[in-house]
């Protein structure tokens, strides 16, 4: 796997697979209104591992916040991988900043 710089995103309710290299899913649930839940991707250091974090809309207390600008995601706080590969980055307007 390459190291990956900008994350387009796909929205699904349900996913029964990874998401592809650059591609962020957008975890919704459907009932009557779209709200997202979650989001998951695979980690811009190329390592493998897929990150799936808490968004606003769901109902876990650790949650990052998302928010879509033209297209783009953006997540805070910044995503520290606590093992593995340890990579700590920021995701802003689709694009990986590392720290």
């Amino acid at each position: 796997m390459s190291r990956i710089d900008r994350y387009t995103i796909q929205r699904c309710v349900l996913r029964d697979t990874t998401a592809p290299e650059g591609v962020m899913f957008i975890l919704d649930i459907d009932d009557g209104a779209i709200i997202p839940q979650a989001v998951a991707f695979l980690c811009p250091c190329g390592c493998g591992i897929e990150i799936y974090l808490p968004v606003d809309g769901s109902n876990v207390e650790t949650k990052w916040s998302l928010s879509l600008n033209d297209g783009t995601p953006t997540i805070t706080p910044s995503v520290a991988m606590r093992g593995g590969c340890m990579s700590h980055y920021f995701i802003t307007r689709g694009e990986v900043r590392w720290c």
